[in-house]
């Protein structure tokens, strides 16, 4: 009888975990995928010249998006093993971005932006993202940490 309540208690622990890993998995790609596509539209709109209104609108949402997840999943960047990958993520690609328009500015100040230079430096901005991301997760992802509430003993 009591092997019995250990397995279905052992189950029950299990399937709690599952659940867990598939919501911060959800939660993972939720943020890298927004964030990313933010960056993507916003280094698309710098290269190809649209209306400076829609670029700074672009930013605007791409900084309050980073402020906001930031923010609101702390908890997850700073605990869970894929919330710390997310973040060294988003420093990458955050460092990656800044890197590449720099360049790019650089680049347009002597000679003109056209579509082939602009694919050179999206891939460019992929490929330093990468590079940076792999370097950076040596030292920020640290695993999962366990966040115990401290008691008060008697």
């Amino acid at each position: 009888m009591q092997k019995k309540i250990n397995k279905q208690q052992l189950t029950a622990k299990k399937a709690e975990l599952a659940i867990a890993n598939l919501q911060d998995l959800k939660k993972q790609i939720f943020i890298s995928l927004w964030i990313f596509c933010n960056i993507i539209a916003l280094l698309i709109g710098l290269y190809f010249q649209i209306s400076i209104f829609l670029i700074s609108g672009i930013s605007i949402l791409l900084i309050s998006s980073l402020l906001f997840l930031g923010h609101n999943y702390r908890d997850f960047f700073r605990y869970r093993d894929r919330g710390q990958r997310t973040y060294c993520l988003l420093v990458s690609m955050s460092i990656s971005v800044i890197v590449t328009l720099g360049c790019a500015w650089y680049f347009i100040e002597k000679y003109t932006m056209d579509t082939e230079w602009g694919l050179l430096f999206i891939f460019g901005f992929l490929f330093f993202a990468f590079t940076l991301f792999n370097s950076l997760s040596a030292t920020m992802v640290k695993g999962n940490i366990v966040f115990r509430k401290k008691t008060s003993q008697k």
